[in-house]
């Protein structure tokens, strides 16, 4: 679903729990994607900035959309099952075929 939404072969996502989150500016339009998740778009150029997932109280941050996205670090590639196949990541970082991470650092917006 990532590709589809951002036309791109990979979307960069940066998660938090809830807590942990603020807009600092604007008022998003928020879109029930699913029963689970609400997104958040810019009611301006409609681009999506983050997903809300309302079963684990994780907000999934389209990191393209930071004014200063270098400043988060990547840590792990999800979903590799649905990688393209043209499309090759060359660093080291650890491989998920799907969502679920092993280590729930990752996932918990403790990671560091």
């Amino acid at each position: 679903m990532c590709r589809k939404l951002s036309g791109a072969p990979v979307l960069v996502w940066g998660v938090v729990k809830a807590p942990y989150f603020r807009l600092v500016k604007g008022t998003p339009t928020e879109y029930a994607s699913s029963e689970n998740g609400i997104r958040g778009f810019c009611p301006t150029c409609g681009s999506q900035l983050f997903y809300r997932n309302k079963v684990s109280d994780d907000i999934e941050i389209n990191l393209g959309t930071l004014d200063n996205p270098e400043l988060v670090e990547p840590k792990v590639h999800v979903f590799t099952d649905n990688q393209l196949s043209w499309f090759q990541l060359s660093d080291s970082l650890p491989r998920y075929q799907d969502n679920v991470i092993p280590d729930p650092e990752y996932r918990s917006g403790n990671s560091q």
